[in-house]
């Protein structure tokens, strides 16, 4: 029992009520882009900087031929771009083009509309709280994955598939 007399199971029912609330937007969204959940983490993670594919293939968590996959997918849509590491070429750096970016930013403004009235109507010292903790819950999640850079905790589906709970809205229609 936690100070507040709640237990990691409890905040843990509490994240995934809210997410089940998102739910529904989100898999329209994802619809909508054409994206895998897989691809999409991939996406994120090229948002946080280029990155060799063999990088990213460990931050997304799938095998180098999956990701290959991923980015021909990817590329195809114009959302990233494999360019050679000046500094480096026999290195190639996965870049993220401004349409993939636009992407990303559609569906998280798209995606937090959906719960705005909600949060809007806490309690500022609520809302307060609500940023704390899942500032605090993505930075643990973060170090259980052994990564301090952001990856979500995928447990390492490949492309279309879904494992783990941290893919509790995946697409799985193979992409």
């Amino acid at each position: 029992m936690e100070r507040d007399g709640s237990t990691g199971r409890e905040a843990l029912r509490a994240v995934f009520a809210v997410l089940a609330v998102g739910e529904p937007v989100v898999l329209a969204l994802w619809r909508r882009s054409g994206l895998s959940l897989t691809q999409l983490n991939a996406l994120r993670a090229v948002e946080r900087g280029a990155c060799s594919a063999g990088e990213l293939a460990q931050q997304v968590g799938v095998p180098p031929s999956s990701l290959s996959r991923i980015l021909e997918r990817l590329e195809q849509r114009g959302l990233v771009e494999r360019r050679t590491d000046p500094e480096d070429r026999r290195r190639v750096r996965i870049v993220l083009l401004p349409s993939g970016a636009a992407t990303l930013a559609e569906l998280r403004d798209v995606t937090a509309t959906a719960l705005v009235p909600a949060v809007e109507a806490m309690a500022p010292a609520d809302r307060a709280a609500l940023v704390r903790g899942a500032q605090a819950l993505a930075a643990a999640a973060r170090a259980a994955a052994g990564d301090g850079e952001g990856r979500t905790p995928s447990g390492g589906a490949g492309e279309g598939g879904t494992r783990g709970e941290g893919d509790a809205l995946a697409r799985s229609d193979g992409d």
